[in-house]
């Protein structure tokens, strides 16, 4: 998206998934690049396609095949600074956002008007404290970039295996057949 940006063909920038309080790819190149070409950017998906603001502690504990262990700690991690802060997840996922500056918009596809109303009482909050701040960018640090085997929505209590776990059973199967002499 950087090369799209830098093209000065386009005013605005939608960039979903990877500017939340866990991910930050956006912030290597996509926003500073459109920073500096003064676009609007539109910052989809901050409460991460809803994973960031359900609890799956003892999921998470289990540990998953697809999810890495730094990403696991990371995730623990999270669920501890929302204890410690004594706010919601949805709210603490909103306010992160309204505290990046250079953000335009913030679309967060309510589903209910009870959403809604918690989403405007959090955003009437205003940004996070500073030391919230901090403490986020130290857990988000604690995985920069998303391991290889992480689908790019955490689906927590989906019970997902992952793709590869289709080709190993097929693996599986091939060498059964293998050692059968077939």
């Amino acid at each position: 998206m950087t090369s799209l940006i830098q093209s000065d063909r386009f005013d605005v920038v939608l960039t979903a998934f990877n500017y939340n309080v866990l991910f930050r790819e956006a912030a290597d190149t996509v926003i500073p690049a459109a920073v500096e070409k003064d676009m609007g950017i539109v910052l989809g998906s901050a409460f991460g396609q809803g994973f960031l603001t359900r609890r799956a502690d003892e999921e998470v504990r289990a540990k998953p095949l697809w999810l890495s262990e730094d990403r696991q700690q990371q995730q623990l991690a999270y669920y501890d600074l929302i204890d410690q802060s004594g706010m919601s997840a949805s709210e603490m996922c909103l306010r992160f956002v309204l505290s990046n500056a250079e953000v335009s918009t913030i679309p967060i596809g309510c589903k209910t008007v009870e959403h809604l109303e918690a989403s405007v009482a959090a955003a009437a909050k205003g940004t996070l404290p500073e030391d919230i701040l901090k403490r986020l960018d130290e857990v988000a640090a604690m995985v920069t970039h998303r391991p290889w085997e992480e689908p790019m929505i955490l689906p927590f209590g989906k019970n997902y295996v992952g793709p590869g776990i289709a080709n190993m059973g097929a693996a599986v199967q091939v060498g059964k057949l293998k050692l059968e002499g077939v």
